[in-house]
């Protein structure tokens, strides 16, 4: 009786003494994204500093659980955020495009999520003589802070014809468009749409400018991630695939 005993006692030891690495086992592993006030919806949708829902936590949510891991948002500066991922502050940056970013050293990007546009926006009273992108000449355009935009204003910035009027986020050159502050904005069909609705200035701005050529939306992933990078472009691969990626849009934006 005292050999079961003393059996039972050293067993619950050993369970205890266990019990620590049984639960770092089961924990799952953290896939940090980079997010920011920058984003403006359907992208992010903040409520102070935390984010509440939107495209990219929808994204983010589906990643995570192909990976049985689990999804962290870090607040990351526009201007930071570049450096956040070639070193590895954060796991994924994403709905960014490697047209906008340039090339990244220590990063691999995701299949496209989707093809968005870019255009450009006008008050209408103000867009009636424009009939090219070359009629902009003179113009103040609202743009982003460290965002190119090669298919749309980039070579008439270039040549002098109009001129860069960068903001921290899309919302604040709304609301420069809407004083009058500015003459235009350029940015993504589908934020720009969705703002515009949003924001009830569908009776006032109208679009004179859309892209020919797309730009692929993708998700950008640091080659430090404690999760091989290459798993996490699988895990876009198969959301992509499987139609995850098309039904999170839809809910979003309907046209997509």
């Amino acid at each position: 009786m005292k050999l079961l005993k003393s059996m039972v006692i050293s067993l619950i030891l050993i369970v205890f003494a266990l019990a620590p690495n049984i639960t770092l086992a089961d924990e799952k592993p953290i896939l940090t994204f980079g997010s920011g006030k920058h984003m403006p919806p359907p992208f992010v949708f903040h409520f102070e500093d935390y984010l509440v829902t939107g495209l990219l936590k929808d994204i983010a949510t589906s990643v995570a659980k192909e990976l049985n891991a689990k999804s962290h948002f870090s607040h990351i500066p526009r201007k930071r955020s570049v450096d956040a991922i070639t070193k590895g502050t954060v796991d994924v940056l994403c709905l960014t495009s490697p047209k906008w970013l340039g090339e990244l050293e220590g990063v691999k990007w995701t299949v496209p999520l989707y093809d968005d546009h870019e255009i450009i926006i006008m008050r209408k009273a103000d867009a009636v003589h424009v009939s090219s992108i070359n009629s902009l000449k003179g113009l103040k355009i609202g743009t982003i802070s460290g965002f190119n935009y090669p298919h749309s204003i980039d070579p008439i910035i270039k040549n002098g014809l109009a001129k860069r009027r960068d903001a921290s986020n899309l919302i604040a050159n709304l609301e420069k468009l809407n004083s009058g502050t500015i003459d235009a904005v350029v940015d993504g069909r589908m934020k720009l749409n969705y703002l515009v609705k949003a924001f009830g200035y569908e009776d006032k701005i109208t679009t004179v400018f859309t892209s020919k050529n797309s730009v692929p939306i993708q998700c950008v992933v640091s080659k430090q991630s404690e999760i091989p990078y290459q798993h996490i472009t699988d895990a876009f691969d198969r959301i992509k695939s499987n139609g995850v990626v098309q039904k999170i849009l839809k809910k979003y934006d309907g046209t997509q």
